[in-house]
């Protein structure tokens, strides 16, 4: 009793509980666990419930995240499945998406170009937990411009250390080529890059 008497535990936490403490025969295993259960000592449904809602709450997590952290507790998927259509709406995750995108684009807004920004945020989001559909929705919800003059220091910021690296071995028109193409692929548009290369003096 001392084990469920300070926090909510999972069935599948309580038999492994036992096991642990050398209470090895099934049937008295099955008979605990029913017992607690009548009497809603253990409830999984609950427990899941309580968790999606600690999580929505906080914040942090969407609902993929959710549901492989609630199966290492041993909540079948069924349980789980149920719980999160709810309580974790569709409206709600957007919502705690948009928060996560919002606080994203606020560190990162300055340090990367749109394109790169919102390929984070994107990334971000599901890695949490989130699908891409809810993470598009809220990036979206964003409505996110270009500043162009911080575009163009970030590019000429760029431009600076992969001329340096093209340099070495490259010259004429394969020089400008490789650092196009090294500067597109880091999320610069082919028109910004023409024009920074203009005029660009390269390093001797």
């Amino acid at each position: 009793m001392y084990y469920i008497s300070f926090k909510m535990r999972t069935g599948a936490e309580v038999r492994k509980y036992l096991l642990e403490h050398d209470i090895n025969d099934t049937d008295q295993i099955e008979q605990v666990l029913s017992v607690l259960t009548e009497n809603n000592l253990i409830n999984d449904k609950s427990y899941a419930e309580n968790f999606i809602e600690g999580k929505i709450s906080m914040g942090s997590s969407g609902p993929y995240q959710i549901k492989q952290k609630l199966l290492t507790k041993g909540i079948s998927n069924d349980v789980l499945s149920e719980a999160l259509n709810e309580i974790y709406s569709e409206e709600k995750q957007i919502d705690v998406a948009y928060k996560l995108a919002s606080k994203l684009s606020r560190t990162y807004g300055t340090r990367l170009t749109l394109k790169q920004l919102k390929d984070k945020i994107i990334q971000n989001l599901m890695n949490k937990g989130f699908s891409y559909s809810v993470s598009s929705i809220a990036l979206d919800s964003l409505e996110l411009e270009a500043d162009e003059e911080n575009e163009m220091d970030l590019l000429y910021s760029e431009l600076d250390k992969v001329a340096k690296r093209y340099t070495k071995n490259y010259e004429g028109y394969e020089r400008k080529q490789k650092i196009t193409q090294a500067l597109a692929r880091k999320g610069f548009s082919y028109d910004d890059i023409s024009s920074a290369l203009r005029d660009y003096t390269f390093p001797e």
